[in-house]
């Protein structure tokens, strides 16, 4: 649940959002968070309206399974979505099919390209239950 986008906010409000108990100073409390701006001096307004929920990214995925890692084919992507904090998937993540991410993708424990802009091209395995395992980086394109 979100924390108020104004008006009072404690350091316990914080640290119930960000799930965490203790003593707490401001700099760990930001550094817990995943507030884009890290960088000191903080201030606890920088906490209005936060809300520590995953994040729902999205990830190109080729249709195509392939028999190896780095086989690479081209064509037949489609978007499928992840909760991560990567700009691509990493191991332990679970695909979805759609954007709510509610809807689990079946990889059927297939290898799957993915490309990641600034990143290359990898391929990744994909389970039944949508959990990434092995990952490979290819190189770029």
């Amino acid at each position: 649940m979100a924390l108020p986008s104004s008006g009072v906010i404690t350091f316990d409000m914080i640290k119930t959002e960000l799930g965490l108990t203790g003593a707490q100073s401001l700099n760990d409390l930001v550094q817990a968070s995943n507030l884009a701006d890290k960088t000191a001096p903080h201030n606890i307004h920088q906490f209005y309206g936060y809300s520590h929920a995953p994040t729902i990214k999205s990830t190109i995925v080729s249709v195509n399974t392939v028999a190896s890692p780095c086989d690479y084919h081209s064509g037949g992507d489609i978007t499928r979505y992840f909760i991560g904090t990567q700009n691509r998937p990493v191991a332990g993540d679970v695909i979805y099919t759609n954007s709510a991410a509610t809807i689990v993708f079946n990889g059927g424990g297939n290898l799957y390209n993915i490309s990641v802009q600034e990143g290359g091209l990898f391929t990744m395995e994909i389970s039944t239950s949508g959990v990434v395992g092995s990952i490979n980086w290819c190189g770029y394109p």
